[in-house]
């Protein structure tokens, strides 16, 4: 059993559809989500669950003791629809000292081919017994192909020797609507494009059918802008038309992937923002602004190894200084941050 070290999302992105989330709830899927009794929770062995008078609301809470990984805790099975959306709430407490733990509200996802997807739907870093209950708000998508199971746990960690409980769990469907392209383009009809009415007065003698008309666009009133790659931005002879492209018609721009920690940190502790400045500055010359892009990506494939093989303190220390590192090496240069891609 183990649990990604990144958080994973499961929702499928398309180019011309998107999916518009309302806030209206559908039915909750745990049953005995006030845990006034262990009715439908179970326990991975060796932990045991118990009750509490120490409770959220209600008269009692899950009480989880005896753990010896992170990920052992009082679990359910669930039923969850393919390529749904749900929220996730749940209060979490950490009722012994020690150095401060992350909570997380899990899934597990079992695909149709035996597959598990393990995914935070909702975390609390540097939880301590000080701040007594703990309130974990998250929403998901699970994967838009056949599931065999579904559950949801509750990990703590790093220390597995304290003790936890659990309050007020639940986990509700929400509605989506179904958005076009079509649709999307009678909103860009509406509210981003206008009539231009062009007045020509013409000398005497010219007549008005040989006249054609050009209208070149200067500026813009909105930001409008691309990702840019970064080694054809910089190659001078290669790739002048690439670079005076963006400049003629851009106001905006987000270095591709120049910026991101598999670019600038492919090896541990070795550090590239070279090509991903030069960019930057090159751009800036030219009076456009640059968001970054990004600090994390926290989908599998684009983890480098070494991160992989991080403990979960040394992974929460290694994403601090890295986020530390690309500031400070783009401090002043950025407008804002795509932090988690």
């Amino acid at each position: 059993k183990k649990t990604t070290l990144s958080r994973w999302r499961w929702s499928y992105r398309a180019m011309c559809v998107i999916w518009l989330v309302s806030m209206a709830t559908g039915d909750e899927v745990i049953t005995g989500g006030d845990c006034e009794s262990l009715g439908a929770w179970q326990c991975w062995q060796p932990v045991q669950c118990s009750l509490t008078t120490d409770s959220h609301s209600g008269q009692h809470a899950l009480l989880i003791t005896n753990k010896q990984e992170n990920w052992q805790s009082a679990t359910q099975y669930i039923n969850l629809a393919p390529g749904s959306t749900y929220e996730v709430s749940a209060w979490m407490k950490l009722l012994e000292d020690a150095t401060s733990q992350s909570f997380d509200v899990m899934m597990d996802i079992e695909d149709g081919d035996g597959q598990h997807i393990y995914a935070a739907a909702a975390s609390h870093p540097g939880a301590k017994v000080s701040e007594g209950w703990v309130h974990l708000q998250g929403r998901f998508t699970t994967p838009n192909r056949t599931i065999a199971s579904s559950r949801i746990y509750f990990q703590s960690g790093p220390s597995t020797s304290v003790n936890v409980a659990v309050d007020d769990v639940s986990v509700t469907g929400v509605q989506v609507a179904k958005v076009t392209q079509d649709d999307l383009d009678k909103v860009i009809d509406r509210e981003r494009k206008g009539d231009i009415n062009i007045k020509v007065t013409t000398a005497a003698g010219i007549n008005m059918d040989d006249v054609q008309i050009r209208v070149d666009q200067r500026k813009k009133l909105f930001p409008f802008g691309s990702a840019v790659d970064a080694q054809h931005y910089i190659q001078d002879a290669a790739h002048g038309k690439y670079r005076d492209f963006i400049h003629r018609h851009f106001n905006w721009v987000v270095p591709e992937n120049a910026l991101k920690w598999y670019t600038t940190e492919a090896h541990r502790g070795e550090h590239n923002f070279g090509n991903a400045l030069k960019l930057i500055h090159g751009v800036k010359s030219h009076g456009l602004k640059v968001r970054g892009h990004n600090l994390i990506w926290s989908v599998d494939q684009y983890v480098q190894e070494w991160i992989k093989q991080l403990t979960h303190e040394e992974l929460r220390t290694t994403v601090k200084q890295h986020i530390e590192d690309t500031i400070n090496a783009t401090k002043g240069l950025l407008e804002h941050w795509d932090v988690n891609n």
